[in-house]
């Protein structure tokens, strides 16, 4: 029963995957419809959150966070679609996507902590990139608008990461909002500064990152200052090589 538990899943997970690849592609060629676009994929979202809470109820697991989790990863990676440029980053893109998004729907119930954390940075990076395209050239909001994206989304992203930790729901909730304040405040001053989208997003990420994984550690009480200093020192490291094979511009 369990074998044949277990093939239906890898069944439904491939399925899963090829209807990411369609509900984009689908309105995308030759001349990408939008709205169309946008339609299929909340389809396909909206298909794969019921599956993954019937997935999860069935293995008598909480539900909530742990679909939120790998519905934030659908949500992100697949708006990253929107933003190639061209015909064959779009087919690149939906090549790797095809296995991306089986792998983590086949492991979606895992808890390990590798597992965890390459969904966190999937998910992160895809959400910086979109967002720091749309504020600087798509969607001209309000600053404030965007801050406030970031604030709920890194919160949201973390709360669900922390499902599992050994900690009180509440506590759980403070350090997901510490996460997404300390986010949304540096977000704000990278704002500022006179790069391309791609490159804000970077930085954006690696701040996210770099909070998340300290009060990470934490949690499980293994915060060490040589834990610090290393992150610290690969953050840098990381910002450094970034800014060096990045042009500058004069904002008008």
């Amino acid at each position: 029963m369990e074998n044949e538990s277990q093939l239906k899943h890898t069944l439904i997970s491939a399925a899963l995957s090829v209807a990411f690849v369609v509900s984009l592609a689908l309105f995308a060629f030759p001349v990408p419809i939008f709205r169309y676009m946008v339609a299929s994929f909340s389809m396909f979202l909206i298909l794969a959150t019921f599956y993954n809470v019937y997935r999860f109820q069935s293995l008598k697991r909480d539900s909530l966070w742990s679909v939120c989790l790998i519905m934030l990863f659908y949500g992100s990676f697949g708006t990253l679609f929107f933003l190639a440029p061209n015909h064959f980053l779009q087919y690149v893109f939906l090549g790797f996507s095809l296995i991306a998004v089986y792998l983590q729907q086949r492991i979606a119930v895992n808890i390990g902590e590798n597992i965890l954390a390459s969904r966190v940075i999937l998910t992160s990076a895809a959400f910086f990139l979109v967002i720091s395209a749309s504020a600087n050239f798509y969607f001209k909001l309000p600053g404030i608008v965007y801050l406030a994206i970031v604030f709920i989304f890194c919160s949201g992203l973390s709360r669900a990461a922390y499902e599992y930790t050994p900690l009180p729901s509440i506590t759980k909730f403070i350090n997901a909002l510490v996460v997404g304040l300390l986010t949304a405040e540096m977000f704000w001053a990278l704002s500022f500064l006179p790069f391309h989208y791609s490159v804000l997003g970077l930085l954006g990420f690696c701040v996210f990152y770099f909070i998340w994984q300290l009060d990470y550690a934490y949690i499980f009480q293994t915060l060490t200052a040589k834990r610090v200093a290393f992150t610290s020192i690969l953050l840098l490291t990381t910002i450094l090589i970034v800014l060096a094979f990045t042009p500058w511009k004069i904002i008008s």
